[in-house]
């Protein structure tokens, strides 16, 4: 894939949010969309950054780590770089590291790793930013707590010193049928508003990726996950 090609892509991206966010009343600067870079060269990274993207997603700590290292020694010294969050299964001994080079967590599906990546936050002086992930399609595959469960969480994260969580995320249901997909959504979306008015924390509802986060943005997204209409396919 050629710059031009990522560029196109970016641009073509950034007209269908424009137009979601249009038909569904809402401005533009509501939604903020991540490029997810899993398998993605280092190259093509470099090239979405170019182009002004500056959120990047990640699912996978080895060998991603070294990535990023790579990515920020091509940066020139001024320059920050991106915010990278990452949107994997956070295992138990890698918590650590990715609260380092992460700045949120969008995968938390139990209290364990709640009170985990707090006390390790704790011990490096870090304030960390995590996402509920919630299974908004009862696939066992797909993770995150069923929604009956976010009220308990919340109230065990107001205990938290060193982890704020800042919203939801979900994978919507995996079928052809637009309006499962809608609905699913919807229904999220009442959840994040009923509970942002007591937690004031929750500002992130992080729905919708590449096949259907037009829906998701008419139906309350916040953050859009976007990789295959960036970067094609994945590069396994």
């Amino acid at each position: 894939m050629d710059s031009d090609l990522i560029a196109e892509n970016l641009k073509r991206i950034e007209e269908r949010i424009c137009k979601a966010a249009e038909s569904s009343g809402r401005s533009r600067e509501e939604i903020a969309m991540m490029a997810v870079t899993k398998t993605i060269p280092v190259d093509y990274i470099m090239e979405a950054y170019a182009c002004g993207q500056k959120l990047f997603g990640e699912n996978r700590v080895q060998g991603t780590i070294e990535k990023i290292q790579e990515f920020h020694g091509k940066l020139d010294i001024k320059d920050e770089g991106p915010d990278w969050h990452f949107i994997g299964h956070v295992q138990s001994n890698k918590i650590r590291k990715v609260i380092q080079v992460f700045s949120t967590i969008h995968s938390i599906d139990s209290i364990e790793l709640l009170q985990r990546i707090d006390r390790i936050s704790g011990e490096l002086g870090i304030l960390s930013s995590g996402l509920l992930q919630i299974n908004i399609s009862s696939a066992e595959t797909q993770g995150g707590i069923t929604p009956d469960l976010i009220p308990e969480f919340l109230g065990k994260a107001e205990d938290l010193h060193h982890l704020k969580i800042k919203g939801f995320m979900a994978i919507g249901p995996h079928t052809d049928n637009r309006e499962i997909i809608r609905r699913a959504y919807r229904s999220l979306n009442k959840k994040f508003q009923q509970y942002r008015n007591d937690y004031l924390d929750l500002t992130v509802l992080s729905t919708g990726m590449t096949d259907d986060f037009e829906i998701a943005i008419e139906e309350g997204s916040t953050l859009v996950r976007i990789g295959t209409a960036i970067f094609g396919p994945r590069q396994y």
